[in-house]
């Protein structure tokens, strides 16, 4: 995905917001279709980590026009497709917004990249080839059933170039973007262009054709397969330029007729239709049990030991046996500064760990769940009971972190509860947000003040319960 790194409640703002991206006021306002784009970006913005979100878009031509009905089916397809196994709500957030300034139907979606019920990275789409021919798929069965044209990819794959429409000579066009472009990205996008109207207008008729012009333009130093390279006049680093008009076989014949849609199938095939059912389900089904496996354990919790008198027997027996008087100096040696296990405790110790499992920090957070009713009221009796301890400012700091989060609790309830028929419902919940964020931001720093006074309390604990070794 392009996008998905930084503040996800950027990215709920344009979806809701009456203006593009170039700043233009929509003809159109935006419609939500399905879930609460702010909440989602909320959510996702709890993680730490760098890919907090994903955001993508379902284009639809000028002349399809899906039913209310059919974007519903179309919304719960792509959810069932590319998150088999996972209920909304229960373990990822995502929100649907329409766009149709731009004179076409645009579905947006917004999803928190986090796994609500281990708080794990969530990422229903992972690079690599498998994934391309997932969506590949899916958009083409998904065209075949609403009675749209196929998706025909452009031959070329390339965008027009902006000297096309100028009058210039094909060699001085192309000096002129390796002159005037500001990026090795930019001249290799803009060559790719202008090489592809010039193969579409007949002025290139082969890839020698297209060495030659760029040995006018600096060094070829390289032609692979699907590829050439070359440095440019004055610059030291290659610039490769890579697709089928660049491959060593490349008929350019072909690719005229393709450009201009001659060899482009419209409709899938009956025989193509299940074949692409059969991909979806059996891709479908392998993302299922990845998922099932992935979000079996919260984040965090490790694997259960297995402890007791059966290990320290296997322990035992592993020991090479000793004289029967050299047993019984041992057996009768002091060992002071030894702890001694207790295997009769070990199973008491192992329930207490089932019966208390660590639970994930967004559930501890959430005003919607038990763990995070409870968790302000504990953690105020806890900051209650270490008031008498030798480091009063820990209880000070843990009343503090309770107090931060029954406020928390009530912004979020006054955040959820503001009606969408309020004329001012966006301003609102933005200064809600705003609020909630310092909020967290303060808790998260209390919980590292936190953390070092339980560390330092624990600290003077051991040195004072320290064994003497004489």
């Amino acid at each position: 995905m392009p996008h998905g790194k930084g503040d996800a409640m950027q990215a709920a703002q344009y979806l809701l917001s009456q203006h593009d991206h170039a700043g233009k006021p929509r003809s159109v306002a935006p419609d939500v279709l399905d879930g609460d784009p702010v909440m989602v970006a909320t959510i996702a913005n709890q993680t730490h980590r760098a890919h907090k979100y994903a955001c993508g878009c379902l284009s639809f031509r000028d002349g399809e026009q899906p039913t209310a009905a059919q974007q519903k089916e179309i919304m719960r397809d792509f959810e069932r497709t590319f998150l088999p196994g996972l209920q909304k709500g229960r373990h990822y957030a995502i929100a649907w917004v329409a766009h149709e300034d731009k004179g076409n139907l645009e579905l947006n979606y917004l999803l928190a990249t986090t796994e609500l019920t281990t708080g794990k990275q969530l990422n229903p789409f992972p690079p690599g080839d498998v994934q391309h021919e997932f969506n590949d798929a899916w958009v083409a069965n998904t065209n075949h059933v609403l009675g749209y044209a196929q998706v025909v990819a452009d031959p070329l794959k390339i965008a027009r170039s902006r000297f096309e429409t100028k009058v210039l000579p094909l060699k001085d066009a192309a000096s002129a973007i390796c002159q005037q472009a500001s990026s090795h990205k930019q001249v290799r996008n803009e060559l790719q262009a202008l090489f592809g109207a010039a193969i579409v207008g007949g002025d290139l008729n082969s890839r020698a054709d297209v060495v030659d012009m760029l040995q006018n333009l600096g060094t070829v130093t390289r032609t692979g397969k699907d590829y050439l390279s070359f440095v440019p006049h004055g610059e030291q680093k290659a610039i490769r330029l890579k697709g089928p008009m660049f491959h060593e076989d490349a008929d350019y014949q072909q690719i005229r007729a393709d450009a201009g849609g001659k060899a482009a199938a419209q409709e899938l095939t009956e025989d193509q239709f299940s074949r692409n059912g059969a991909k979806l389900e059996r891709l479908k089904q392998s993302r299922a049990e990845h998922f099932q496996k992935l979000y079996a354990q919260p984040l965090g919790k490790a694997q259960q030991r297995t402890y007791g008198p059966k290990k320290a027997q296997q322990h035992k027996q592993v020991k090479p046996l000793a004289s029967p008087e050299k047993t019984k100096v041992a057996d009768e040696a002091p060992q002071p500064s030894q702890p001694v296990m207790k295997p009769q405790e070990e199973p008491v110790m192992q329930n207490k760990n089932e019966a208390q499992p660590k639970k994930p920090r967004a559930a501890l957070y959430n005003p919607q769940t038990k763990a995070g009713r409870a968790h302000s009221s504990a953690l105020l009796n806890l900051g209650r009971s270490a008031m008498p301890l030798q480091v009063p400012a820990l209880g000070a700091l843990v009343i503090q972190v309770a107090m931060l989060n029954a406020q928390l609790t009530e912004l979020t309830t006054a955040y959820e509860r503001i009606p969408y028929g309020d004329p001012h419902y966006g301003k609102k919940r933005m200064e809600l947000y705003d609020r909630m964020r310092l909020v967290q931001l303060a808790l998260e720093a209390l919980t590292l003040q936190l953390n070092e006074a339980k560390f330092k309390l624990g600290d003077e604990d051991e040195k004072k319960n320290k064994p003497k070794v004489w």
